[in-house]
């Protein structure tokens, strides 16, 4: 006798495209997050950094970060 209620298993979509992963990784899990620029430049001069970083608003978390690279 054949079974009735067959489920065919739903594929989860990705919350963003697969090859945007590792720059999320890179850019951003890996990073502390701040609530506002002015969180995060402050967080800047509290670590003596002020010079040598920079922030920048992410776009996968919609807050802001900190990194070394010069825009």
């Amino acid at each position: 006798m054949p079974r009735r209620n067959r489920r065919t298993p739903k594929k989860s979509l990705p919350r963003i495209p697969f090859f945007e992963e590792p720059d999320r990784e890179r850019s951003c899990t890996s990073k502390t997050a701040y609530a506002s620029e002015e969180h995060a430049r402050a967080a800047m001069l509290m670590n003596g950094t002020l010079g040598r970083l920079s922030v920048y608003h992410c776009r996968f978390c919609d807050l802001w970060h900190l990194t070394s690279r010069k825009e």
